[in-house]
């Protein structure tokens, strides 16, 4: 099984995760690729430090209510096994979500129809993929 398999599997809900067919993708293909809206005004762009930590917020809990989704080892364990397939040097996130210091979602720019969704997009030197969570009130 595949890292974005297991956090599919693990995560539940409507989660979309995977690697991207283009070797080289720009944002605008790389959200296209995976049903995102390609307005590049939706994303900014964070460091490696930020990457990782909304990765795991992602896994751990869910968007609507801060529920927990998946243990925090596990999420730790996972956002580590997404984030390294890409490569450190070079890689460049992008994401929707702003999280205040708690770990809450602070605000958002949709990049889906869903009323909640969150996610990183990452271009890396080895390859480029995404990981987007979609939730409903």
């Amino acid at each position: 099984m595949t890292i974005a398999e297991d956090i599919i599997t693990v995560r539940g809900g409507w989660t979309d995760c995977g690697i991207s067919s283009h070797q080289a993708p720009s944002l605008v293909q790389l959200a296209d690729e995976f049903s995102l809206a390609t307005d590049v005004s939706i994303y900014r762009e964070i460091d490696a430090a930020e990457a990782r930590r909304l990765t795991e917020r992602l896994l751990h809990k869910d968007l609507v209510y801060g529920a927990q989704k998946v243990k925090p080892a596990r999420a730790a364990e996972l956002a580590d096994g997404f984030l390294a397939q890409f490569g450190t040097e070079g890689a460049r996130y992008y994401t929707n979500t702003w999280f205040n210091d708690s770990g809450s979602i602070e605000s958002w720019n949709s990049a889906t129809d869903s009323t909640f969704d969150a996610g990183i997009l990452v271009i890396g030197p080895l390859c480029s993929g995404c990981l987007w969570i979609e939730e409903e009130d």
